[in-house]
């Protein structure tokens, strides 16, 4: 499975040169900790643009056999609940190796400071988000998957 992950320059040379740290990673993100990619160079390029002046994507290639991943097909309620409790911090350790699926858009920030401050609940949280994405992710959440996945080249401009 061929992936992209945007960063900027310096990131990406910490990547290539020494490899992915998957502690470094931001907590209570969409999917939980970990190194996040998608299987689109254009969102990846976007992404990357939006993050830094030496915009960089890095490509990878993850052999996927024997891993354990979730596949969400579609920002359905089982996508969305997965979600926001990732978000809000009640899922500490996926069982799954990888997390694959639509890439919540940013409502869910929105969705977090009202859930936060207690002005909804998880469950209005999670009706609010479905069908609401920007993209699809994978993010590699353990060690052994982290193995898998292959540097194939870097990209500093389109």
């Amino acid at each position: 499975m061929i992936l992209y992950h945007g960063t900027d320059k310096f990131a990406a040379k910490q990547i290539i040169d020494f490899g992915v740290n998957l502690k470094i990673g931001r907590e209570n993100l969409d999917f939980g900790q970990g190194f996040y990619t998608t299987p689109d160079y254009r969102q990846a390029w976007d992404w990357a643009k939006r993050r830094s002046v030496f915009p960089y994507v890095i490509e990878f290639d993850l052999n996927d056999t024997g891993l354990s991943i979730k596949r969400f097909v579609s920002p359905d309620m089982e996508w969305a609940q997965f979600v926001v409790e990732n978000r809000l911090g009640m899922i500490k350790v996926s069982s799954y190796d990888c997390v694959l699926g639509p890439m919540a858009d940013s409502r869910i920030a929105t969705l977090y400071l009202d859930y936060k401050q207690g002005l909804i609940t998880k469950d209005e949280a999670v009706k609010n988000l479905i069908g609401k994405t920007n993209g699809i992710q994978l993010v590699v959440l353990k060690d052994n998957a982290l193995n898998m996945l292959r540097f194939v080249r870097g990209y500093e401009h389109e």
